[in-house]
């Protein structure tokens, strides 16, 4: 259970920080490059921390990551508070990202220390579905809390985030150390349809889509303020707008925890994509807090699919001592979307308008769809080729 709540309150101070330092900055600023800047900031430091901490917690211990991980976010969250203006905003949201990065892979790890390796069944999902929610039960309060602390001011967000960011350390010095307990394997789950590539191939095109799903999201979380202050959106409404979107996100991951179709096939993956394209196209259109609303519950399909699904197929096709590289290269995937979503959106604002990062943003999750179908097409193609060239000569093969 401290494990789940390391990963709400993770979340909880990330996003409570990023809704005080860009809604700050949208109100502030005429441009929206440093919006962007400041996303692009976040994360590649989360990406490359990702990769750099899960690798190293897979030899070095998780939980020493974790405790580090808390200490830089008390660091962060001091430079914020000394000013949320560019360029000090930007030295903050590197080592905010970077925190994030120190603690989401070890933390992964751990809640999904018990599953056994190729088992793709209810029980193995059942960590990752908890853990699921409980981050975005940390976006939601942050985000909805976020609109509220801010018309405060936005030092009453950074000294919340603060606060929470040093429970951390002390929750996960709490968690004992224990040998991981296989979860026992799910005997009622369906088999595996036999065409498919083996699972490892679904983690591969799983982090081609969070490609797709990080950038909407960084549209979301960057670009979005600026057209809520341009339609003179409230920051209350503001946050309860973007809670019901994470809302939504936590309903997809209790649908997809209790239902099987979606294992080892691709179309729900399309289908849910394509919801988002739908609201996209109410967010390059929208003008009222409704209309907007629903494209950002709409998007909020595909987001909730795309992680839930990403986070399953690498913690499953992966052994223990490997789940932490395989959660970080989950996570630097979809921080690499993220950092174009935001630079993209943010150019885009200064040259073509405000909506145009939301109608850019239909062309990228259309070319991505067609990047994973060929990639699976290929993956596929490549896998029946070594089932059946071993038998070509063989002795007894005909």
């Amino acid at each position: 259970m401290r494990l789940y709540f390391i990963a709400a309150l993770t979340d909880f101070v990330q996003v409570l920080f990023l809704f005080a330092a860009t809604r700050y900055i949208a109100e502030h600023q005429q441009d929206a490059m440093p919006l962007g800047i400041l996303g692009a900031c976040n994360f590649v430091a989360y990406a490359v921390s990702c990769g750099i901490s899960g690798h190293l917690s897979d030899r070095f211990g998780r939980r020493r990551l974790v405790v580090l991980g808390s200490l830089v976010f008390v660091i962060a969250f001091t430079v914020a508070l000394r000013s949320l203006d560019p360029p000090l905003v930007y030295v903050a949201v590197v080592l905010s990202g970077t925190a994030a990065g120190m603690v989401f892979p070890p933390v992964m790890a751990l809640i999904t220390a018990g599953q056994v390796s190729g088992d793709h069944g209810r029980a193995a999902s059942a960590p990752i579905v908890a853990f699921c929610i409980w981050w975005n039960v940390g976006v939601f309060f942050g985000q909805s809390s976020g609109g509220l602390l801010f018309q405060v001011g936005p030092e009453a967000c950074l000294y919340t985030a603060l606060t929470a960011g040093v429970i951390i350390a002390p929750l996960i010095l709490s968690v004992r150390r224990r040998p991981p307990a296989a979860i026992p394997v799910d005997k009622t789950r369906r088999s595996e349809p036999k065409n498919t590539a083996g699972p490892r191939s679904f983690a591969v095109t799983a982090w081609l889509a969070n490609l797709s799903g990080a950038f909407t999201a960084s549209l979301i979380i960057f670009i979005f303020p600026k057209l809520a202050t341009s339609l003179e959106i409230p920051s209350s409404t503001h946050g309860f707008m973007l809670a019901a979107m994470r809302a939504v996100v936590i309903g997809m991951y209790i649908l997809l925890h209790f239902s099987q179709f979606w294992r080892h096939r691709m179309w729900p993956s399309f289908a849910a994509q394509s919801v988002a394209v739908f609201g996209l196209l109410l967010l390059a259109m929208g003008k009222t807090a409704p209309l907007l609303t629903a494209g950002l519950m709409c998007a909020g399909v595909m987001t909730g699919y795309i992680y839930f699904t990403g986070i399953f197929y690498s913690t499953t096709s992966f052994h223990h001592e490997r789940k932490g590289l395989a959660s970080g290269i989950h996570e630097g995937t979809y921080a690499i979307g993220f950092t174009g979503g935001a630079l993209g959106g943010a150019y885009l604002v200064s040259v073509a308008g405000i909506r145009a990062p939301f109608e850019m943003s239909i062309a990228v999750l259309l070319s991505l769809m067609v990047v994973q179908l060929l990639t699976r097409m290929i993956v596929i193609g490549r896998m029946n080729q070594t089932r059946v060239e071993p038998l070509r000569g063989t002795p007894g093969s005909r």
